[in-house]
């Protein structure tokens, strides 16, 4: 089995085998392994001991797990969340084991708008779908910044509401994303932060290397093969239904109608894509 589906089985072993808290983002990590993947594959790592890299917002260790998977580095990965922590440590400390796993990882609590780091400190920053949540990204942009080396990169991947297209388009899906897309502004965050990216690194003065659009895109003929699809419907907006309702987004009755409506899509053929924007910037080795 190849390293990449062992680490796959571990996530899913634990989703499927424990309770944890937000298991829509644990399930989300499942599912989004190829756009992940597709993403560290272009990362300018140095196969060097003194290469330093830092993931941001690791949540349950994806995106470090993959890229230690495929180098010997060190890598500090950090969260502002203690309990997607402790389970990211559970499925390295699980994987490190295996006989070609090659880099190591440093798991940390810590917030990207406030690092503790010391200036100059790393050579790359990566980050996956992270800065949609955060209430104040260019300050995030300005931490990073300081912790880059001179001639160091950042590399940011995040979602754009707008570049997602399903057909056919269901009312009630529709009117669920849009609550979603509410609740994360009441929350301080964006879901059309893929457009701005590359702005606000641009704001804080790194120099914009590239900008991309990575778009998956398919023809689903056979939606009983969608099971963790729609585990993954029914856990995200379950998780939001309270929510919704406390802020007066929608009432119980119509959440529930909505929610049954926007269930029988997926289980429809349908057309679909996926967008990811992708954004690397440079800390210029002299700056005025």
């Amino acid at each position: 089995m190849a390293i990449y589906e062992k680490i796959d089985e571990i996530y899913k072993k634990i989703f499927f085998g424990e309770q944890i808290r937000d298991n829509w983002l644990l399930l989300q990590t499942i599912l989004t392994g190829y756009a992940r993947r597709k993403f560290t594959e272009g990362l300018p790592i140095q196969e060097d001991n003194k290469f330093k890299v830092l993931d941001v917002g690791t949540g349950f260790g994806a995106l470090s797990i993959d890229i230690a998977s495929q180098h010997k580095i060190i890598i500090d990965a950090i969260d502002i969340d203690e309990s997607k922590i402790q389970v990211a440590k559970k499925v390295y400390n699980e994987i490190k084991s295996e006989e070609n796993y090659l880099g190591q990882i440093h798991f940390k609590q810590q917030n990207v708008e406030q690092l503790d780091y010391l200036d100059n400190s790393f050579d790359l920053v990566a980050s996956s779908l992270v800065f949609q949540h955060l209430p104040n990204p260019v300050q995030a942009a300005k931490e990073i910044k300081r912790i880059l080396k001179p001639g160091g990169t950042v590399c940011l991947m995040d979602l754009d509401d707008s570049f997602t297209v399903e057909y056919p388009i269901n009312d009630s899906l529709e009117i669920l994303k849009k609550v979603l897309k509410e609740l994360q502004v009441i929350k301080g965050g964006d879901r059309h932060i893929g457009r701005k990216l590359a702005g606000y690194l641009n704001e804080v003065g790194l120099d914009i290397q590239s900008v991309k659009i990575d778009t998956y895109a398919e023809f689903v003929k056979d939606p009983s093969s969608l099971i963790l699809q729609k585990l993954f419907f029914v856990t995200r907006f379950m998780d939001i239904k309270e929510e919704a309702i406390g802020h007066c987004l929608l009432t119980e009755e119509e959440f529930n109608y909505h929610f049954t409506n926007a269930y029988d899509l997926i289980q429809r053929v349908k057309f679909q894509t996926d967008s990811r924007f992708i954004v690397q910037a440079l800390k210029q080795l002299c700056e005025n």
